[in-house]
């Protein structure tokens, strides 16, 4: 009975020092969808021009800032590789 419990602290340690260490390892700082759309004007330029606007009620939306909003991922992922393609070293917020 005595191994069983050693056994289950154990294996809970190791969950634990698995848990912490990923925890510690996602520093990495997100940027807002807003940060990341207002310091790149190049590529909203770029998708603004090969997109047509947006109307909903009357009211035009740019297609940069329309994928900024809605989907901030597919935004970043594009950004990435435009700046690649362009040698525009990406921004992250970092000064």
């Amino acid at each position: 009975m005595e191994w069983e419990a050693l056994l289950a602290v154990e294996a809970a340690d190791t969950i634990v020092g698995v848990l912490h260490r990923a925890h510690r390892q996602d520093r990495t700082p997100t940027l807002p969808p807003r940060a990341l759309y207002e310091d790149n004007r190049d590529f909203n330029e770029a998708v603004d021009d090969s997109h047509e606007p947006g109307r909903f009620c009357e009211v035009e939306f740019r297609p940069s800032e329309v994928q900024g909003q809605m989907e901030p991922e597919s935004h970043r992922v594009y950004f990435a590789e435009f700046a690649t393609s362009s040698g525009s070293p990406p921004v992250t917020g970092e000064s």
